[in-house]
């Protein structure tokens, strides 16, 4: 799905949702920065980023001068919209991201019997 159709998306989703309209507005703002920004890296596929072009671009938005309350604002937009695109099917995964990756550090970090209990307790 190209990226400007999936903001439109959750644009609209939050419209429904009847989110602030200064929300709305931030969203708007802060994800098209990010998508000009991908698309200057011929990134257009929600598919295609990775988390390495989100860190880029904070980074870039960090170079230039913008506070640090600034730059996670965007941020915290950028994650809301991935959030919203696993949600609604759009991405597989939030910036590659896989829950298996958790189980296996888990497994390694504990004995098993230190497993069964962190189980029975989450």
């Amino acid at each position: 799905m190209l990226l400007r159709e999936a903001r439109d998306g959750f644009l609209f989703d939050c419209e429904c949702r009847h989110l602030a309209k200064g929300s709305i507005r931030n969203y708007r703002a802060e994800t098209k920065f990010l998508i000009e920004f991908l698309e200057l890296k011929q990134i257009t596929e929600v598919e295609e980023v990775k988390a390495h072009h989100i860190r880029d671009f904070m980074k870039q938005k960090q170079d230039s001068g913008n506070t640090a309350c600034y730059v996670n604002d965007i941020l915290k937009a950028c994650k809301t919209w991935f959030n919203y695109l696993v949600e609604e099917d759009y991405a597989v995964s939030s910036m590659g991201r896989s829950r298996v990756v958790d189980e296996i550090l888990i497994s390694y970090l504990f004995s098993p019997p230190a497993c069964q209990t962190l189980e029975q307790v989450m």
